[in-house]
């Protein structure tokens, strides 16, 4: 529902302090590094002498307590061979300092809609255009929604059996009894819905997608309802007539009631054309969902099947001419003989012999074929000449179609084979080890097929869209991967400034099988997040110069991030990822961020903020009480560990769209104010998680007594009523800002 979660993070700034104090000062009190701590702190020296040393705002402090120079910090943080000293990246203008004016100028500009649920997923929280999704009428569908595309999938086999069924019962004057009875009600309906669908159905326009309710009922009153219109009259009225002829009916109402059928099917037939509309639907869905030969090899099927559909209807209408047709001769085909030495006629046989013995005519029209049966009167004489005339076109232009995809396929298959065989000319020539040779071409004719996913580059005619209009692309293809909690920030506070980083700052890579992402002691100028496939990243046993034992390896999976330290530091790669499959990943150009942050001062604030904290966790990541800072993670750096020890402005800032959130929550106003008066004195900090859910977050220092045996100090439960509530925590307490601590710890 509308609830928020209440989170409680433990500092993890100084963890090490608490060991390391003096007697008189037992309190640690968690802050930023370039803090000065308290006015004296206890350094433990080699020589075992006690030292005190007296710092300055400003100054750094190890983990023994000493006074770090800034330019070696690096060194001291990070294995001795690291590539060169991490430094934190400058978003803006440094001296910058934002007003309680410009905040309270935010909290009013935040979108303030009941569309934003603090429960909703990210897809609900996002400020987007009119055109979107969030936007849309009620009852209005996108041409392009699951539901639809469902229905057009439907709409598919109805047209099937329209295709098929209809010309049979035609020209067969079969009785709509039984399950033709149900099925004729079902198509019926059917029509009937598709005709109150295709009303609240979006339609696009140049490129931007109509959702307006009566642009699009006249669109299609312009389009396509007079034919489907006309079709659904004729449908009903054939099964009012198949009702009547049941019915025993007879009369002048009867007889106009036939008259009126035999138009109305012809109608009907005519409706068959709707079927260009799912071939739509198909042509895009092939396009989506098949590789290029697939999609060759199915537009060849699609021609046969356009052939034999065609035969069909030929078909039914050479046995109709046969039965009804006017005979100036008296004769007609259905009365030969099916053979020479047999007595029976076409008439007398069985309604599948007859339809057989049709479709196989048809396709002797078509192609050089022969049989049995021929014209008999001038009528059927006419339609045989018609036919020929037909076949020769439509057959020859079918032939070249098949010709001309089958010598694409040809042609593909010999520039292939032609590649390989040069490629093992050059191992040969280059007395290339057997195993090695064999091992490149088996990875070439892999690669060769063309499975990796293609991206804007790969398609020029992207070129030829609008700027508006690609804008809108490249931000529809990254918007569901910036699942980054302060990404997501700033796609609420500056809607126009998270476009532009998608479309400035945001490329796709595509990796086959085996393909580096990254190496060791590269300069990384970008942070990554897999949007498809599967990497495996591995540590560099040079880079961080540990032994080969301590090396780990991650497998980073869709919608995982990876080397977001390039994002806020100078970093130096320290591992490899490696494609598993066919993989794409999404990367977020570091120096092109910088140029989109130009001018925006309330971001790049927060961004630099941020990129503070995140730089001071990279400089105190050491073992061992952390892990080495690695591509893959770096220790006590996840959005809700590092937002509390952002400045109070910072917060608020952040806080902004939490807040906004929580007026459609479920609390009371009294507990809004409270909250937010919180977040502004530093007590707390408010956020949007991941999921789109409202969290407060507080620092809770927590003290750690350990006995030589191994055994803590620990809260199991507390006593309510003479009966015991399990509540299992260490000793501690919420600080607020500014408090020292041991005044916490006290």
């Amino acid at each position: 529902g509308g609830r928020m979660a209440f989170k409680k993070v433990q500092a993890p700034l100084e963890p090490d302090m608490g060991e390391l104090r003096s007697p008189d000062d037992p309190g640690s009190r968690p802050q930023h590094k370039h803090d000065v701590l308290d006015s004296k702190i206890w350094n433990s020296q080699g020589s075992g002498q006690d030292a005190h040393k007296q710092l300055e705002p400003g100054d750094l402090v190890d983990d023994c307590g000493a006074g770090v120079d800034p330019g070696s910090v690096g060194a001291l943080s990070l294995a001795p061979a690291w590539p060169r000293t991490v430094q934190r990246r400058r978003y803006g203008d440094s001296s910058f300092r934002i007003s309680r004016s410009d905040i309270d100028s935010m909290m009013e500009k935040a979108p303030m809609t009941e569309e934003h649920n603090a429960v909703a997923p990210m897809e609900s929280l996002c400020s987007i255009e009119s055109e979107t999704k969030s936007s849309h009428p009620r009852f209005m569908l996108d041409p392009n929604c699951s539901m639809r595309v469902a229905f057009d999938v439907a709409s598919l086999f109805v047209l099937l059996y329209d295709l098929i069924g209809l010309p049979v019962i035609m020209a067969w004057e079969i009785h709509l009894t039984g399950y033709l009875q149900v099925l004729s009600i079902l198509t019926t309906v059917f029509w009937i819905l598709d005709l109150v669908l295709n009303f609240r159905t979006g339609y696009y326009y140049q490129g931007r997608l109509v959702m307006n309710p009566r642009p699009v009922a006249w669109h299609y009153l312009r389009t396509w309802f007079v034919l489907d219109f006309l079709v659904l009259v004729c449908n009903v009225a054939n099964f009012l007539v198949a009702q009547v002829e049941e019915g025993g009916t007879s009369g002048m109402e009867t007889l106009k009631l036939l008259r009126f059928a035999k138009v109305g099917r012809l109608l009907r037939v005519a409706g068959l054309l709707r079927i260009a509309r799912i071939i739509d639907v198909l042509e895009r869905f092939e396009d989506r969902r098949l590789s290029e030969r697939a999609h060759t090899a199915s537009e060849v099927i699609n021609l046969m099947l356009c052939v034999i559909f065609v035969n069909h209807f030929i078909a039914c209408i050479w046995y109709t001419i046969g039965r009804t047709a006017p005979a100036d001769t008296d004769l007609r085909w259905l009365h030969s003989h099916i053979g020479a030495d047999s007595n029976l006629s076409y008439e007398d046989v069985s309604m599948p012999y007859q339809y057989w013995t049709s479709f196989h005519w048809s396709f002797t029209q078509m192609t050089p074929g022969s049989m049995q049966v021929h014209a008999t009167n001038s009528f059927e004489r006419s339609f045989t000449v018609f036919c020929l005339i037909l076949g020769m076109v439509f057959f020859s232009s079918i032939v070249s179609a098949l010709s001309s995809k089958t010598a694409e396929f040809r042609k593909a298959k010999q520039d292939k084979t032609q590649k390989l065989r040069t490629l093992q000319k050059f191992l040969e020539s280059r007395n290339i080890s057997t195993p090695l040779a064999v091992a490149v071409q088996k990875q070439v004719k892999e690669r060769m097929e063309p499975r990796r996913l293609l991206t804007v580059l790969d398609v020029p005619l992207l070129g030829m869209l609008s700027e508006k209009l690609l804008l809108r692309l490249r931000y529809e293809m990254c918007r569901k991967y910036l699942t980054h909690p302060l990404l997501r920030w700033w796609e609420e506070v500056d809607p126009a400034g998270i476009k532009l980083l998608c479309s400035q700052a945001i490329d796709f890579v595509a990796l086959d099988v085996g393909d580096l992402l990254f190496s060791p002691s590269s300069k990384a100028e970008a942070a990554h997040i897999v949007t498809a496939g599967r990497l495996k990243y591995s540590e560099d046993e040079q880079a961080l110069q540990v032994s080969e034992t301590d090396l780990n390896e991650h497998y980073i999976e869709k919608g995982d991030w990876i080397c977001e330290a390039a994002l806020w530091t100078c970093w130096t790669h320290v591992g490899s990822a490696e494609a598993l499959v066919t993989s794409e990943v999404m990367s977020v150009n570091v120096q092109k961020l910088e140029e989109v942050l130009q001018g925006r001062r309330a971001v790049s604030y927060v961004l630099q903020a941020y990129a503070t904290v995140f730089h001071e966790r990279i400089l105190t990541a050491k073992p061992p009480r952390k892990s080495w800072p690695t591509d893959y993670e770096v220790p006590c750096t996840g959005f809700s560990e590092i937002l509390p020890f952002l400045p109070i402005p910072a917060r608020e800032i952040i806080a902004v769209i939490a807040l906004r959130q929580t007026r459609f929550t479920r609390i009371w106003q009294g507990e809004y104010d409270q909250l937010t008066e919180e977040v502004k004195e530093g007590k707390c900090a408010v956020m949007l998680n991941e999921t789109g859910q409202v969290e407060r977050i507080e620092v809770v220092p927590s003290l750690r007594l350990r006995r030589p045996d191994d055994k803590i100090l620990v809260q199991l439960g507390v006593m309510d009523g003479g009966t015991m509530r399990v509540r299992c925590k260490l000793p501690g307490r919420c600080m607020i800002e500014g408090e020292a601590g041991h005044q916490a710890m006290q």
